[in-house]
């Protein structure tokens, strides 16, 4: 049975998902869209919601996720599925697959020991596959007051699935719901994160758990940001310099 009891963790995840997705939509450049994309803040606040221990669902809910991406990519960029109806669609693939995987998962060290190892792998060999696609600055004309109804909507709906989706709840794509909408004119947008999240993700995943048995949960993810941060900044300095050379 799924709780719904709407906890302060909640109130604090409504808080972080409407700044984030907001810093996302208003934000024209690109380079800054897919970093605020890319901040693993709705993750932290639903592991630390959750109070699920970092196992082996994690690097397989990323994989789901990235899969997310590419759907969205693939019916409107490409089928001309309506965006809407697209975002439906792909919040609904990641929710079933989800809920049908999050009791098949082993959460055991061997499990999360290979997972680390595939989904680095996967990310890497995404990244550097993917081929660049220019793409369109682009930032929100929709009002404040018209945007943060959905982002509620949104944020709702995670509270109501987070503890059936287990391990799946911390990357469910809320933020990237929106951004599905705000970067629909240029889904590379949406896209391109997913294998960069992998390869940040996998060391801020092993270290927080590492640290979270002996000093807890809170502290694992203090420590696995840190990682994260070290993981992400090669990405950010080489997006800054391609960017500097395009300008010259």
């Amino acid at each position: 049975m799924i709780d719904v009891a709407f906890t302060r963790w909640d109130a604090v995840l409504v808080v972080v998902v409407t700044l984030q997705s907001l810093a996302m939509a208003y934000a024209e450049s690109p380079k800054w869209k897919r970093l605020f994309l890319t901040l693993p803040l709705p993750f932290t606040v639903i592991v630390l919601s959750v109070g699920r221990p970092i196992d082996g669902s994690n690097f397989l809910s990323i994989l789901v996720l990235f899969a997310y991406t590419q759907l969205c990519r693939v019916l409107h960029a490409r089928l001309g599925t309506p965006i809407v109806f697209t975002i439906a669609l792909g919040v609904a693939f990641y929710t079933v697959t989800g809920f049908v995987l999050a009791d098949l998962v082993p959460t055991g060290d061997r499990a999360f020991w290979i997972g680390s190892i595939i989904i680095v792998a996967i990310g890497f060999a995404l990244h550097f596959a993917l081929k660049r696609v220019d793409e369109t600055p682009i930032r929100t004309t929709l009002p404040l007051r018209a945007k943060l109804p959905i982002l509620l909507a949104v944020s709702t709906l995670l509270v109501l699935l987070k503890n059936g989706l287990q391990g799946f709840a911390g990357f469910f794509p809320l933020v990237s719901v929106i951004a599905a909408y705000e970067t629909r004119t240029t889904l590379w947008t949406l896209a391109k994160p997913a294998p960069i999240l992998m390869i940040t993700l996998t060391p801020m995943l092993i270290v927080a758990r590492l640290v979270q048995e002996p000093y807890g949960l809170g502290t694992g993810m203090a420590a696995g940001w840190i990682a994260f941060l070290f993981a992400l900044l090669p990405f950010w300095l080489s997006e800054k310099n391609t960017i500097e050379q395009n300008k010259m």
